[in-house]
């Protein structure tokens, strides 16, 4: 599952261990903070990519449910695989609960298979939820009549978009060329898949990994990407597959064909 975290840094001497939205439990409190104020929603990836969507569709509706009302503000912060952002957190960011984070979830793994390179401590922050579990797959933009693996094997080349090295784009693409031998030419220099999805429209990019829905709409029901490749059993009634999709196991790792 792809799932999208949402973090707050600890105030020192103000925050409870379940975070500073934990003061929703107490209505009193929490009105009287949060009455006149606003949530900064600090996103971590440019405009227009799923992570955007995300954010923004959380900040329309949440802070009705906060007591006070705060406005929720989105903002963009992109940069490093959203590590620009998390860090903004620890260094600049106001620490009194007016400030939140979406971010990639796999600088969490990150953080503790290179703690030293990252220089994050995620203990140090306090969880709100995951806004989604969503589906990964990977697809090949329909123009390119590419409907089977077996296909897109026989590529020399296959482009793809990258945003940053470490992120979870870039694991997904090091899976398809290192565990199903595809020949994956990773594209550098996106700041986010929102212009990788223009890159895809304009055929600059023939291929692309991520949350199904996060996905633009019309490629979902219009039929203009081919899904080849997705990273759990679960089956959406909206994703059709195409006649021979590959399951990854990540406890196995091993892909396992199946035809439909």
């Amino acid at each position: 599952m792809n799932a999208v975290s949402l973090a707050l840094v600890r105030a020192a001497h103000l925050l409870t261990l379940t975070g500073v939205w934990a003061y929703v439990c107490s209505p009193g409190f929490a009105t009287d903070f949060y009455r006149g104020k606003s949530i900064q929603l600090v996103i971590g990836y440019g405009p227009g990519g799923g992570y955007d969507v995300y954010g923004r569709l959380l900040a329309r509706h949440i802070g009705r449910y906060i007591p006070g009302q705060p406005h929720v503000i989105p903002q963009n912060m992109p940069g490093a695989s959203s590590l620009t952002a998390i860090r903004h957190l620890d260094a600049i960011a106001p620490k009194d609960g007016t400030v939140a984070k979406l971010f990639d979830f796999v600088q969490i793994a990150n953080s503790v298979i290179d703690a030293q390179k990252t220089g994050l401590d995620f203990r140090k922050y306090n969880w709100i939820g995951s806004i989604s579990e969503d589906l990964s797959v990977c697809y090949v933009w329909g123009a390119r009549g590419i409907t089977t693996l077996d296909q897109l094997r026989q590529l020399p080349q296959v482009h793809m978009g990258l945003t940053a090295i470490g992120d979870s784009q870039d694991i997904r693409l090091k899976l398809l060329k290192r565990l199903l031998g595809i020949n994956v030419r990773a594209v550098a220099g996106y700041p986010g898949t929102g212009t990788q999805y223009i890159a895809l429209e304009r055929g600059e990019l023939d291929a692309g990994c991520g949350g199904w829905s996060s996905l633009p709409l019309d490629w979902r029901t219009e039929g203009k990407i081919n899904v080849l490749v997705k990273f759990v059993p679960h089956q959406p009634p909206s994703l059709q597959m195409c006649r021979t999709p590959v399951i990854l196991s990540p406890t196995k790792a091993i892909a396992r064909y199946c035809n439909s």
